[in-house]
């Protein structure tokens, strides 16, 4: 079985990858994290703090930081020209497999995308608090509530001056959960940071 059938690419912070385990199983490489899981292909989201391209062009690599650790993705031959596009300060989506070579985990990258929405960084952080929350019999944490409030009232001053009904917030946020939107809402109308000048649709005050 090949490894993009049996393991999807999953959404991680990069300190989750480099404190696994590398370990190479039936002709491919997984790696077992903190949670106990195995994951082969990730997708990871950070700034471009260090680059670097072959003199033939046939080899790329950049150096990612997400606040929580950095980690090199590398690209060969017809994809190397994805990652030498990007230059220092560079937001970047990448997507590939983990790897490791001579003691370093690295991600052979086979999908790059340039990032220059502030929303899609702040949604890639709620997505990634969710997975936490879903992993946890705790309470929910403090922290991702702010982060749902912060993207809703970004999303409200960004859809126009009318307001933002509960339906355009989950259009625009089709990727949270409808009731951590809607709670959200709530949180922010009692506490005046919203209010509704007709009923279901929200404006900032």
């Amino acid at each position: 079985m090949t490894e993009n059938s049996q393991l999807a690419s999953k959404k991680v912070h990069v300190e989750k990858i480099v404190t696994g385990e590398y370990v190479e199983s039936e002709g491919y490489g997984v790696l077992r994290v903190s949670d106990g899981s195995k994951i082969s292909r990730v997708r990871i989201l950070g700034t471009v703090v260090d680059r670097y391209v072959s003199n033939d062009g046939e080899y790329s690599s950049i150096t990612l930081d997400d606040a929580t650790e950095t980690i090199r993705a590398k690209a060969f031959k017809k994809r190397a020209d994805t990652l030498a596009k990007l230059e220092i300060g560079d937001i970047a989506d990448v997507t590939g497999s983990v790897r490791e070579y001579d003691g370093e985990i690295y991600i052979n990258s086979f999908a790059v995308q340039k990032i220059s929405d502030p929303n899609f960084e702040l949604l890639r952080k709620v997505e990634l608090s969710q997975q936490v929350e879903l992993q946890s019999s705790e309470d929910k944490p403090e922290k991702l509530h702010e982060d749902v409030e912060a993207l809703i009232l970004k999303t409200i001053s960004e859809v126009g001056s009318d307001g933002a009904s509960l339906d355009d917030l989950t259009s625009v946020l089709n990727d949270l959960d409808y009731n951590d939107i809607l709670e959200a809402v709530k949180s922010l109308l009692h506490k005046g940071d919203l209010y509704e000048p007709k009923r279901g649709v929200f404006k900032q005050v």
